[in-house]
């Protein structure tokens, strides 16, 4: 079969090329969506010690409050401000002066600095981020820091292995197992109950969205044909662009970062139903000896376009043979 001359007379673009390239948008889109969500998932807001007997407990300290001048100490700069892992000690109950008047006074707190495992965190842009909740600031910071690192490491082992499916198996194979197993770590990183499951999760569902991206960039291009594969190729780096803002319009209404999460987890269901919508590669099903197959996606397509291939095209005298006893 010439595959080349058979997708060339099919026409740079149609009905059927507009079909397969619109489908492989809805990935791009959601890697724009997913490959920078941890900006907002894992936000680092103003924080500050958490100052035992002046601070409510829970959610309802103020980040700014009047004892915050005699409790944490003061970084000089143009604007001051608080030290967020330090703040002063505390005199011991039993030998709090007779002036003290009450927990906060100035007078029971000492010169002496101590770090602290429990923050108070400024809530005017985000209710909530993976940071606030599993508290990594400070000397854990650098756990977040290793999970951003684990998650672009799924991006790259995700295009590498779903790469080696796609060829040994074919491109539509990937969207067999990706959208179902991306959607689900999806949806599990935003009902995470420790750190350690949203970190994996994060990672699978990161892999899953490189598969599924470099897989529909590939499907959504290659029937495209003359200078509309140029146009069409840098379209798709621009929805990658219109992904981030999207996610940006998202975050900028769900500030909480589990619900954020869940809606991130959304437009990936859209590609559950792509095993039966997608076609498979041309390309991919002649190299593998399924020239009948091939035979048929060009045949559909060609019916869509409304246009003639000539048989000579379509079948060599080894295609003949093997499609007869096929």
């Amino acid at each position: 079969m010439d595959v080349n001359s058979a997708l060339s007379l099919l026409g740079s673009i149609g009905w059927y090329q507009t079909y397969v390239y619109l489908l492989s948008c809805v990935p791009v889109i959601n890697a724009g969506i997913v490959m920078l969500s941890l900006v907002f998932l894992s936000a680092t807001p103003h924080h500050r010690c958490f100052v035992p007997n002046c601070d409510p407990n829970g959610l309802n300290a103020n980040f700014f409050d009047t004892f915050l001048s005699q409790s944490i100490p003061k970084v000089f700069g143009s604007v001051v401000s608080y030290e967020s892992c330090n703040r002063f000690k505390q005199i011991n109950d039993s030998i709090i002066r007779s002036d003290a008047k009450d927990v906060c006074d100035i007078n029971r707190f000492t010169n002496q600095t101590e770090s602290c495992d429990h923050f108070v965190f400024d809530r005017k842009q985000f209710q909530s981020t993976v940071v606030t909740e599993f508290n990594k600031v400070c000397d854990k910071s650098w756990e977040m820091s290793l999970c951003q690192s684990i998650f672009y490491l799924g991006v790259l082992s995700g295009a590498f292995i779903f790469g080696v499916l796609a060829d040994r198996y074919g491109r539509r194979s990937v969207f067999m197992a990706a959208p179902i197993l991306g959607f689900s770590s999806a949806v599990l990183s935003s009902f995470a109950p420790n750190f350690l499951i949203f970190c994996s999760s994060s990672a699978v569902t990161a892999a899953c969205i490189a598969g599924m991206y470099q897989t529909a960039f590939i499907i959504g291009i290659e029937f495209i044909g003359g200078q509309w594969r140029v146009w069409c190729g840098n379209i798709h780096s621009i929805l990658f662009a219109v992904g981030a803002a999207v996610l940006c319009l998202m975050a900028y209404y769900v500030r909480d970062w589990r619900q954020l999460q869940f809606v991130i987890a959304l437009p990936v269901a859209f590609t559950l139903s792509y095993p039966w919508l997608f076609p498979e590669s041309v390309r991919w099903q002649v190299s593998n000896g399924q020239t009948s197959k091939a035979i048929k996606t060009i045949k559909r397509a060609a019916k869509w376009n409304r246009v003639y291939i000539p048989e000579e095209y379509l079948y060599t005298c080894e295609d003949v043979s093997d499609y007869l006893f096929i």
